[in-house]
């Protein structure tokens, strides 16, 4: 396959930002923390007790089914708990291991940013969140631009579960109806089929 065509400016900030999340690893893998569940701990203390999945999601752009598992995952270490909050929303505060947790690894990593940047002259931060902002929009409006290969993906109906699994090549999501069953009834076979459709692709 012929090589693409990259500028070197191009390919020394993908080298960069790859260096800068590898440092970020390397922190989560001495706390005993995956990448995920470590920015889940950091973005409470970041954002305060209380705040939501979908805060974190939004703000870190990471799935929600992502950080789902990952607060699971830290419930069961005893780093946090769960407390519903208005209507259905469930607040995520820290225990006191979790608050442990944060004194020894995340507070310390949040200084030190701030003292990275402020080794920086007002003008060089300026201009690095300025650019990096500016690269960050023209990529995202190229990206979205771009028109990549369709995907075949298959739908597989269980009507004994109202449910639904989307299958997107080596990924397999999976959708439960039971709480929308009026508005699915009619789309779902009886709980003694399973059908496989091949539904085309996405556009």
């Amino acid at each position: 396959m012929k090589a693409p065509i990259q500028g070197h400016e191009s390919r020394e900030f993908n080298r960069m930002y790859k260096e800068v999340d590898e440092l970020y690893h390397e922190v989560a893998l001495k706390s005993g923390l995956s990448d995920t569940s470590f920015l889940v701990l950091f973005s409470i203390v970041e954002l305060g007790d209380g705040c939501l999945q979908i805060d974190i999601a939004n703000r870190y752009f990471i799935s929600k089914q992502t950080i789902s598992s990952s607060v699971r995952a830290l419930e069961q270490k005893g780093y946090l708990y769960l407390k519903h909050g208005k209507k259905r929303d469930m607040n995520l505060y820290l225990t006191a291991e979790g608050e442990r947790f944060a004194a020894d690894y995340i507070i310390p990593l949040m200084e030190l940013e701030s003292n990275v940047f402020l080794l920086m002259s007002p003008e060089e931060r300026d201009g690095l969140l300025r650019l990096t902002r500016r690269y960050t929009e023209l990529l995202k409006e190229k990206i979205n631009q771009l028109a990549f290969p369709k995907i075949k993906f298959t739908i597989i109906f269980r009507g004994k579960n109202q449910s639904v699994r989307l299958k997107l090549g080596d990924l397999s999501l999976f959708c439960d109806f039971r709480q929308h069953i009026e508005k699915t009834q009619k789309h779902l076979l009886p709980s003694s089929h399973l059908h496989r459709a091949p539904i085309g692709a996405i556009s």
